[in-house]
């Protein structure tokens, strides 16, 4: 969060207070846009762990599991190569929202983007994609499959350390999810991304 000391009730105060959560693959925070209007927003803090799988194509996935205990929200990732000729996308993203009845927002209603930055509390760079609501609380986000959005959206996967799912609530509040790359996770996403270009460079051949 730099040398800096954030002012007093901004949104980086109230992170700068959070308690390190110690697991393998770093923190998540959920920001919920304030009920007053004003500018700024309320931090939750959790946490988040990446895996490496496999589909079944045998390539390798990438897989997150994060949770905001405070919320009882919780949320899974997995990141796959799309080896569905029909659909117009490289990868696709299936993002799992885990709610319970008592829920602040009611249900997840959308995830209108999901964005790669280096530092945690600054406006991220969007994957060029779509999203689309599958069912419930699920949502596939499907990314471009044009060769230049395909190199973009690799190296913003493999360069930025956070990922942010951009929300909006059943109730029409807005709020992020900021998911940390430890380094660990650092060097899993480098693997993986890379396995997946060269397999796309195999297959070209």
């Amino acid at each position: 969060l730099g040398s800096n000391t954030p002012a007093p009730d901004s949104a980086e105060a109230e992170v700068a207070k959070l308690d390190p959560v110690n697991t393998v693959g770093g923190q998540s925070l959920l920001l919920e846009a304030s009920d007053s209007g004003k500018t700024g927003a309320v931090p939750f803090s959790g946490s988040i762990e990446w895996s490496k799988g496999t589909d079944e194509t045998g390539l390798p996935t990438l897989i997150g599991k994060a949770s905001i205990p405070a919320r009882n929200l919780s949320v899974d990732v997995l990141i796959r190569k799309n080896s569905d000729a029909s659909l117009p996308a490289s990868h696709l993203m299936e993002v799992n929202f885990k709610v319970n009845d008592s829920f602040i927002g009611g249900s997840i209603a959308g995830l209108p983007g999901v964005l790669l930055k280096n530092e945690e509390l600054v406006q991220g760079t969007p994957l060029v994609g779509a999203s689309a609501r599958v069912v419930g609380n699920s949502f596939l986000f499907a990314l471009s499959a044009s060769p230049e959005d395909i190199t973009a959206n690799s190296n913003l996967l493999m360069s930025r350390k956070y990922m942010d799912l951009a929300l909006i609530y059943a109730t029409g509040k807005r709020a992020i999810i900021t998911l940390e790359k430890d380094s660990a996770a650092v060097t899993l996403f480098n693997d993986v991304v890379g396995a997946w270009t060269q397999s796309k460079a195999a297959s070209a051949q």
